[in-house]
């Protein structure tokens, strides 16, 4: 059993331990602790090693003196020792044993977490994420009649590797297709260059009385899947793709075809498809390498500075959001940033396990500004939503 004191200054203590190894027999064993010219008040006592149940009964000792044996009283309270000049604390813990009113913890506290287990691993995690594409096979391709939208001219490049992630729409005027009939359309060809891979590749078709394209008119349209698998490019020519589901043509719309595939480099290798340069407004897309970053329950992701030095007066934060709604409402920040005092500059809630969207902007030591909006569920999980929030700092003069 291990034994532990706490003592403030002037004490002297002596422990007794009588032994009882027989009935007939006893003795006392006595250690010396602290003395008055000790120099600590504050120490670990080791008692004797042995068989500590030949232990009946511990005594200990101690007194307490004031040095120069001064006393302060009522008419000189600082002429030596007062009532509140000492303290003598012990503390006694036996390892041996449990206390039977001892208090209870878990081993661990996981954060975010209030089940009685948590899965983890020592080894590197990956996401995998399952995909339904469409793959076909072609038997046979007699029959089949090739329509030529426009003069194809090749003249331009429209997807290389430098596209890892591509969406674009493309009209074609029933003008230029003054061959094509009423009835089913099996496939779409590819002029291309070099050979390559196109990974999860979507083609959508649908019917428009558009006569040109921008980005309110796209958000609009009504089109059908027709193709949704990888598509690999064999040398320099024509590919043709064919659907899994043919699009039935009425014979006079135009038509908008949309394209999206995800890849990279190592599949695209030096594969070109190549297009035609126009002058009016039949295409719009984007070949920027958009990503989107995937949250768990938990953890952060830490973003340079370096956008705020500029900013003074006023702000504007925007991005798309499409939350877990598995998990949400939940207590979260989306973004969160302090300044070198710690105070809390910007903030957002999106939301809060009230369903509360929190937006806080500006603080110093009396606080953070603050405004909040109730939200309903298809505002911020779900399906994407476009968020911007502003803040615009009104000088006074």
């Amino acid at each position: 059993m291990t034994e532990t004191f706490t003592f403030s200054k002037f004490c002297f203590v002596v422990f007794v331990l009588f032994l009882f190894p027989s009935l007939n027999g006893q003795d006392t064993t006595w250690v010396q602790s602290f003395q008055y010219n000790s120099k600590t008040r504050d120490s670990l006592i080791q008692f004797p090693t042995g068989d500590h149940n030949q232990y009946e009964k511990i005594l200990m000792y101690y007194n307490m003196r004031c040095k120069g044996a001064l006393v302060s009283t009522g008419a000189d309270r600082n002429k030596g020792c007062g009532e509140w000049d000492y303290s003598c604390n012990t503390s006694v813990i036996d390892s041996t044993s449990l206390d039977s009113l001892r208090s209870t913890h878990p081993d661990f506290i996981i954060s975010g977490l209030t089940d009685d287990y948590f899965l983890y691993t020592t080894r590197p995690t990956y996401t995998f994420t399952d995909y339904n594409i469409q793959n076909v096979v072609v038997n046979s391709n007699t029959g089949i009649t090739k329509i030529q939208a426009g003069n194809h001219q090749g003249n331009a490049t429209v997807i290389t590797k430098n596209h890892n992630t591509y969406k674009a729409w493309y009209l074609f005027k029933s003008s230029e297709m003054p061959s094509l009939a009423s009835g089913n359309i099996a496939g779409i060809s590819f002029k291309n260059k070099n050979s390559g891979k196109l990974s999860f590749l979507k083609i959508q078709i649908g019917h428009t009385a558009l006569s040109e394209l921008d980005a309110k008119a796209i958000s609009g349209l009504s089109l059908n899947e027709v193709a949704n698998r990888n598509i690999t490019f064999n040398g320099s020519g024509t590919t043709d793709v064919y659907f899994h589901k043919g699009f039935t043509y009425d014979g006079t719309s135009n038509l908008v075809v949309a394209l999206s595939f995800t890849g990279n480099e190592q599949d695209i290798q030096g594969l070109e498809i190549l297009g035609t340069n126009i002058s009016d407004n039949t295409c719009i897309g984007n070949i920027s390498n958009d990503r989107y970053l995937e949250l768990g329950t938990q953890g952060i992701g830490n973003l340079t500075v370096d956008g705020f030095k500029n900013i003074k007066n006023e702000i504007t934060i925007a991005f798309w959001a499409n939350g877990n709604s598995e998990i949400l409402p939940a207590n979260n920040s989306i973004f969160y940033a302090e300044d070198v005092n710690k105070y809390r500059q910007l903030n957002v809630h999106l939301p809060w396990s009230n369903s509360s969207i929190y937006w806080d902007c500006g603080a110093d030591a009396s606080g953070y500004d603050r405004i909040d909006k109730p939200a309903v569920a298809a505002e911020f999980e779900g399906v994407w939503n476009h968020w911007a929030f502003t803040k615009i700092q009104l000088l006074e003069v």
